[in-house]
C-alpha cells in the first residue's frame, strides 16, 4: 500500500489528502517550481539551436533552423546516452524550436495550447 493512502485511509482521495494538507505545500510548491524549469530547460533546448542557425543564415537557406531545431526534438525524443531509448515526448522542445525560428508562429501555438488544457484539462499524454 503506498505511504499516501496509508497515511489517509478513508478520508479523502490521495491527490486530494495530499493537497489540502498544509504539511504537503512545501513539496508542492517545491514540484511546482521544478517542472518550471525542467519545461523552460527543455524549451530552451530546442531554441537555442534554432534561434542561433536563424541568426546565422538570415537571409539564406531558411531550411537549416528548422533542421537543428528537428535535431534538438530527436535528441530529446531517443537521447543518444540512454541508448535511443527512454526520452521524453519532445512537446516542449518542439515549442522551443518553433520559438526560435518564428517566435510569432511559437505564441500562436504557445496560446492554442494554454486555450487546449484550459478546456479539456488535458496536456499531453
Amino acid at each position: 500500500m503506498p505511504a499516501g493512502v496509508a497515511a489517509f485511509a478513508g478520508t479523502l482521495p490521495v491527490g486530494q489528502a495530499r493537497r489540502r494538507n498544509p504539511a504537503f505545500w512545501p513539496l508542492i510548491i517545491v514540484a511546482v517550481v521544478a517542472a518550471i524549469v525542467v519545461l523552460l530547460l527543455d524549451a530552451a533546448k530546442g531554441a537555442v539551436p534554432a534561434a542561433l542557425f536563424s541568426a546565422w543564415f538570415g537571409g539564406g537557406a531558411t531550411w537549416w533552423p528548422l533542421v537543428y531545431g528537428a535535431a534538438a526534438i530527436a535528441g530529446h525524443v531517443r537521447p543518444y546516452f540512454g541508448l535511443f531509448r527512454g526520452g521524453g515526448k519532445g512537446v516542449a522542445t518542439a515549442l522551443g524550436s518553433v520559438l526560435g525560428v518564428s517566435p510569432s508562429i511559437g505564441l500562436v501555438l504557445l496560446l492554442a495550447w494554454i486555450v487546449a488544457v484550459a478546456i479539456w484539462r488535458y496536456s499531453s499524454g
